[in-house]
């Protein structure tokens, strides 16, 4: 956790693939997001954020001594994910506590349903 100065006008958005750091008193979070550029290391007050769920963040590029290139975010907004492989992830990270990852392997079929319900039900919101 470093006290970097941010320029705040950078936009990322893309999926949770890896949640590497959780600090559960102060919401500081170090995560790989995948998204248009690539893997990408992102860390910040981010809260609760778990795989598979898509963010959109403004923040800016920051370089650490010990890791490298950053994208430190000032602000991050949740979306639910969209497609197959994200809701996957999503589901398979334990968010929801009755589905498991090896669940969702096991059931092939059944998670392809779930996730087309899920799929139709978000529509039907907007």
């Amino acid at each position: 956790m470093d006290n970097q100065k941010v320029d705040i006008s950078v936009e990322l958005s893309g999926s949770v693939e890896d949640v590497i750091y959780k600090n559960a008193d102060n919401g500081y979070t170090v995560i790989n997001l995948g998204c248009d550029e690539g893997l990408i290391a992102v860390v910040g007050n981010l809260g609760d954020v778990n795989e598979g769920e898509r963010l959109s963040l403004r923040g800016g590029w920051i370089t650490s001594p010990k890791y490298g290139r950053q994208f430190k975010a000032a602000m991050c907004e949740r979306s639910m994910p969209e497609t197959e492989s994200e809701i996957s992830a999503y589901l398979g990270s334990g968010v929801i506590k009755a589905v498991s990852y090896t669940h969702l392997r096991a059931h092939e079929t059944g998670r392809n349903l779930v996730c087309r319900l899920l799929l139709e039900k978000k529509k039907s919101k907007m």
